[in-house]
């Protein structure tokens, strides 16, 4: 997204056009690339519904903004699912209507518990190692139009990450993580950090 957003190498931020779930696909199997959670969300509910199953776009809320983050939700043998491509959450965590449900994944524990913004609205949390609880995002188990799900997914372009670097990846032991020039090693054991800058070279 910050390349596309960019032409030729000039100074000018121009508006890239939205990845599709069939250029998403292509660059996986290509080159294992994979992208922000608009374009993942969107492959991901595309692939689903294309398969049958009877799912939805949600919108959530971060520290940094609201409805700037999303993910699908999926229903199941009659219950539902959150299903997050974009936050390296590692399976389906259930939607618990009138309480908690938790998900072990080999660096963190999630937990979605309903919360104070409505019937409709879940906030999701980590549990590391170490035991310390923290929250990431609320969702609102919203079904999200086509024109809505576009509106914010433009939005996110004008974003403070596009000028930065940051990605994610969960090679199902440990979870990488890249901000800026700062990398670091997440396990079940601990956290390691370095800075990229001053590591290369």
């Amino acid at each position: 997204k910050i390349l596309n957003s960019r032409q030729d190498g000039a100074d000018m931020r121009i508006e890239p056009a939205f990845r599709s779930p069939e250029e998403v696909l292509e660059g996986w199997m290509a080159s294992r690339l994979g992208g922000t959670c608009f374009s993942l969300t969107h492959c991901l509910y595309t692939l689903l519904r294309h398969c049958g199953f009877q799912a939805w776009r949600v919108l959530g809320d971060m520290r940094h903004g609201r409805n700037i983050h999303c993910a699908v939700v999926v229903r199941l043998t009659g219950e539902s699912y959150l299903c997050d491509a974009g936050y390296l959450i590692p399976a389906p965590l259930e939607i618990a209507p009138a309480g908690r449900s938790e998900l072990a994944g080999p660096v963190y524990r999630y937990t979605l518990a309903a919360d104070s913004g409505g019937p409709d609205c879940f906030s999701l949390f980590t549990v590391s190692f170490s035991g310390s609880e923290r929250w990431r995002y609320r969702i609102r188990n919203r079904p999200v139009d086509d024109e809505s799900f576009a509106h914010y997914w433009k939005k996110s372009f004008s974003a403070p990450m596009n000028d930065q670097l940051l990605l994610g990846r969960n090679d199902g032991k440990s979870q990488v993580y890249v901000h800026k020039a700062h990398l670091r090693f997440t396990t079940a054991a601990g956290k390691s950090s370095r800075n990229v800058k001053k590591s290369v070279g």
